[in-house]
């Protein structure tokens, strides 16, 4: 169960998830608005501060101007190559 190991991992306090709600868009894609792209700075500057050092966040708006898949992809490769050779901790790769 992923919740079992992100609390294994030191990510998560309690294996207790909540869930809110979905909304999809009308038009099926998120529209990129300046409003959208504030939003998701801040969730991602939220989110990265309650997150152990070692953590790669990934996906969009987890860096200020990430939004399109090859942009997030790039991204995340380069921050788990930086992860891998700086070292993580053991107890982040020892997850089952």
């Amino acid at each position: 169960h992923i919740a079992h190991q992100l609390r294994q991992a030191g990510v998560l306090r309690s294996e207790r998830l909540e869930f809110a709600d979905v909304i999809r868009p009308a038009g099926g894609f998120p529209v990129p608005t300046v409003g959208n792209f504030a939003a998701m700075r801040r969730l991602g500057d939220h989110v990265r501060s309650c997150l152990p050092d070692w953590a790669v966040l990934g996906g969009i708006g987890a860096e200020p101007g990430l939004f399109f898949q090859n942009d997030v992809l790039e991204h995340v490769h380069r921050a788990s190559r930086r992860l891998i050779q700086e070292g993580a901790p053991s107890k982040a790769l020892q997850v089952k």
